[in-house]
């Protein structure tokens, strides 16, 4: 999860967006930690230029879900819940914005653990040279009860040798 406050230097708002964003943070029971992008500076990525000040990014996106217009430095207001102009966005929408991120990540996280698995599961079948198929397939059956009780000496592979091994 990537938050970013963009803001510029003499915002009157950009207190108001930190507040809003700790108490963000706070409701949604998440350490607070954001990386702050001066929109004056020469290094700033233009695609972040667009964007008045404060705007909260989160992974990218705008916790509004407007979009940057043109790239001129301005002042930038919010609608509240209770429909009055504010300085900072909504503590409910960065809330929401922030858990949406956080679900994200763990069902990405999910994907990746699942991929592992199964590569270590294909790694351990063909480190010892088990095949692979012998996953889906169940196993050849025979009596080696009563083999042993026949006092027949038999190796294993001569078992499996005379056995339907249902192509594995």
């Amino acid at each position: 999860m990537k938050i970013e406050l963009l803001y510029f230097k003499g915002c009157p708002n950009i207190s108001l967006a930190r507040k809003s964003l700790n108490e963000a943070f706070a409701k949604a029971d998440i350490p607070a930690q954001w990386d702050e992008v001066d929109l004056n500076e020469p290094n700033t990525p233009k695609e972040l230029k667009g964007y008045g000040s404060p705007t909260i990014l989160v992974d990218g996106k705008d916790v509004t879900g407007i979009a940057p217009s043109g790239e001129s430095l301005s002042c930038r207001t919010y609608y509240n819940a209770k429909g009055e102009i504010t300085g900072a966005p909504n503590i409910e929408i960065i809330v929401k914005a922030i858990l949406e991120s956080v679900k994200k990540g763990q069902k990405a996280q999910k994907g990746k653990v699942i991929l592992s698995i199964i590569i270590a599961l294909f790694l351990v079948f063909s480190v010892h040279s088990i095949p692979f198929a012998a996953i889906f397939y169940p196993a050849p059956s025979f009596d080696l009860k009563e083999a042993v009780e026949n006092g027949e000496n038999i190796s294993l592979d001569k078992i499996l040798k005379d056995k339907d091994t249902r192509g594995v």
